[in-house]
């Protein structure tokens, strides 16, 4: 359950399954953050001359994913440096 957090979208699905478990509940809202986040970056990709920064951003999600899983999977709270703002702001 704790990879899936920070797989894009599928963070839905540890969110919605593991409601008593306030760890997986914590990666899973950053994960969907940092999806939403990476949405954001693909569509900047798409603007012509803003492309370049869309895909630095896209990378940088790529990276904080990563970084994530592991360590989510260390059981380490590690807030990242955006998405974990965001994820507190709303609150599901």
């Amino acid at each position: 359950m704790l990879v899936l957090c920070y797989i894009g979208l599928l963070a839905l699905i540890p969110y919605l399954a593991a409601r008593d478990v306030p760890a997986v509940r914590w990666h899973a809202r950053q994960g969907l953050a940092l999806g939403l986040i990476g949405i954001g970056c693909a569509a900047l990709a798409l603007v012509p001359y803003l492309g370049f920064v869309g895909h630095l951003g896209l990378a940088g999600v790529l990276v904080l994913s990563v970084i994530g899983i592991v360590k989510a999977l260390e059981r380490v709270p590690w807030r990242m440096p955006v998405a974990a703002d965001i994820a507190d702001r709303f609150e599901l």
